[in-house]
């Protein structure tokens, strides 16, 4: 008898976690943090400005994204999901944040581009990328 009490418990329970809860928005990873439905991809360049100068040697680049679900690179695209390719100048850095600092950055005339890719590193069709261009002062010294 007390055998059919756990086993019936464990059925309350089970169908409590996969169906009741999410329905009420309270998993993990709720509809807030989901795409909105149908919308694309996009982002706007919070930091640094177009033409800003900057004291160097750090930058942080930092964007504020829309209509993705920020997660870490897989082998496989997952639909309204994916991360950020942050490049200064030829390097690129990947982050699942919407921000990232560049380090040993040099004095001069710098490129920033970022882009969101889906989750395996590919483009979005068509690309949502944007560029920069930013001075930078006080910077690294550049190698020999």
């Amino acid at each position: 008898m007390k055998k059919a009490g756990v086993i019936r418990w464990i059925v309350v329970y089970v169908t409590f976690v996969l169906f009741v809860i999410p329905s009420l928005g309270c998993g993990p990873k709720t509809a807030r943090m989901q795409p909105e439905e149908n919308q694309k991809p996009s982002f706007v360049i919070e930091k640094p400005k177009q033409g800003e100068t900057i004291n160097g040697p750090n930058m942080e680049v930092k964007i504020n994204v829309k209509n993705l679900e920020l997660v870490p690179p897989s082998l496989s695209p997952k639909q309204g999901k994916g991360h950020i390719h942050f490049w200064l100048d030829s390097v690129r850095q990947v982050s699942y944040e919407p921000f990232f600092t560049f380090t040993g950055v040099t004095t001069g005339d710098h490129n920033i581009r970022v882009e969101l890719v889906q989750s395996n590193h590919t483009s979005f069709d068509p690309p949502v990328e944007k560029s920069i261009s930013v001075h930078v002062v006080g910077g690294a010294e550049p190698p020999p």
